[in-house]
């Protein structure tokens, strides 16, 4: 015969494995519908970094030592989407590859370079032409873009830049009505043995005259900026591409025509001119180009990523 315990002992038994069942439901119901975020196993690498220095401008080399592939474009799925973006005095870029410099694997070199509107990729930089780094702190930072975290940066301070040294000096003249510049001398009395005062004229600085520049009646400025900054990158057709608030100078009477790219599965939410909204829309992965009709004043083009 079966005791009163044996009947509780059971009953308590089945109470717990349907608590436990209820429990192990709610946690594949909350991962299944996002209640809890799933976290991405991240890329790991060891980088170096070093500065060649080319005729007329120095690169960025970024090392891969050792570690996981990267991939730069999207395009192979065995690799670690990823991007390198340089921070300077300026703002941050994201770089844009070339097509050498889709994948970035153990072993591989990459060389940035400054082409003044931005920052581009390359393995190799024969027969490239760039412009000196910009002046003051750099920090170059690798991202693995499907975790949203940093993997790897080297930083350049100004006490390490290296260049060509350069010397300065500051004149001061005087600007007559005539256009002309004269120097101003002083005479100072010396007293000679035989006790006769001489002259010697001492010349003394004069100010400088600083001309303003007229403005260009055949140009405008378009500023351009978006937000958040690392969801998408703007280029001016046919291939410019631009730092978020940064101006250019386009001719009156022209449409320059701006492509907004998402990144990361993302989109174009809005395009704003000048306050007034000229585009909406949801399209994931999707590239949206705007054309400013012909530019007559300076404007302001804004951009939203969601």
């Amino acid at each position: 015969m079966r005791s009163r315990d044996d009947a509780v002992s059971e009953v308590a038994a089945e109470i717990l494995i349907i608590v436990l069942v209820l429990i192990l439901g709610a946690v594949v119901a909350a991962m299944l519908f996002g209640v809890m975020p799933y976290i991405p196993k991240n890329a790991y690498l060891v980088t170096e970094c070093s500065y060649p220095v080319m005729p007329g401008y120095t690169a960025i080399a970024v090392h891969h030592r050792a570690g996981d592939s990267l991939n730069f474009s999207d395009t192979n799925i065995a690799s670690f989407p990823a991007e390198i973006r340089v921070d300077t005095s300026a703002g941050s870029s994201r770089a844009v590859p070339d097509s050498s410099a889709a994948l970035f694997r153990a072993g591989d070199t990459i060389f940035l370079y400054n082409t003044g509107t931005g920052f581009r990729m390359t393995k190799d930089l024969t027969g490239i032409s760039a412009v000196p780094l910009p002046a003051g702190d750099m920090k170059v930072r690798l991202i693995d873009t499907t975790a949203t975290i940093m993997i790897g940066e080297c930083s350049r301070l100004q006490s390490q830049a290296t260049g060509t040294p350069t010397a300065t000096a500051t004149a001061t003249s005087t600007i007559s009505p005539t256009g002309t510049t004269s120097a101003t001398p002083t005479a100072s009395p010396t007293i000679s043995p035989t006790g006769t005062a001489t002259q010697t004229p001492t010349p003394t600085a004069t100010a400088t005259a600083t001309a303003t520049p007229t403005p260009d009646p055949t140009k405008r400025t378009v500023n351009v900026s978006w937000s958040p900054p690392g969801l998408g990158d703007v280029t001016l057709l046919p291939s410019t591409p631009l730092l978020s608030g940064q101006s250019v100078t386009v001719t009156v009477g022209s449409s320059p025509s701006f492509t907004f790219t998402p990144r990361n599965k993302k989109y174009v939410a809005s395009i704003q001119l000048d306050g007034t909204t000229v585009y909406t829309g949801t399209a994931v992965n999707t590239p949206v180009t705007y054309t400013i009709p012909p530019i007559a004043a300076n404007h302001v083009l804004t951009a939203s990523f969601r």
